[in-house]
């Protein structure tokens, strides 16, 4: 009963992730094929036959990820203790009075759990990434998104080419550290 337990869950957090991804694919596909056209393909032909061929992939990965998640698994299986009833306890404690009925106890349905608690390694709920994907605009053009380089990180970034290397030699950034194999780090040059 563990075991189905542990296949189910871990396929179906196979298959959410998988699928979820898909989608994004197909989403990037569909913003680029139109481009097909331009080498006398018709595009329809070619997302059927790429989404296809994508799903394919898809349940592959099912397959061998889920496969292999299960045989690398380490399972701790925690069984849950019945607390026994406290109304038992107070019962006993209590004075009894001769000509009065004895206080009862309500009597607690015990509750079975439905499913095993399993802890597993890569089981617990993660956080959902943020999956994105772009394709060129119509003019082809490319929109960057995400973290860049600043000027903390990276004291050249923004430096053009053809502008004076920051450093202070006196050379064009493409001849001095803008150079393959040219000096790392920023240095400042001193005269004399």
């Amino acid at each position: 009963e563990v075991r189905r337990e542990l296949e189910r869950r871990v396929l179906l957090s196979v298959v959410d992730r998988k699928w979820r991804e898909r989608l994004y694919e197909m989403e990037y596909l569909r913003e680029g094929i139109y481009l097909r056209a331009y080498s006398q393909r018709d595009p329809l032909v070619e997302y059927q036959r790429e989404g296809f061929d994508m799903f394919a992939a898809m349940m592959e990965g099912i397959k061998e990820e889920s496969v292999g998640f299960l045989f690398n698994l380490e399972v701790q299986v925690e069984e849950q203790v019945e607390l026994e009833d406290e109304g038992i306890f107070e019962m006993v404690d209590a004075p009894v009075v001769l000509g009065e009925a004895t206080p009862t106890a309500p009597e607690a349905p015990k509750v079975e759990p439905e499913h095993p608690l399993i802890k597993a390694k890569g089981l617990e709920a993660k956080a959902a990434q943020n999956l994105s994907y772009s394709a060129p605009s119509e003019g082809g053009d490319v929109e960057v998104t995400g973290s860049t380089a600043t000027t903390k990180d990276d004291p050249f970034a923004g430096v053009g080419r053809n502008a004076l290397c920051p450093c202070g030699s006196g050379k064009k950034y493409k001849k001095c550290h803008g150079a393959p194999g040219g000096p790392t780090g920023l240095t400042t040059r001193v005269n004399g």
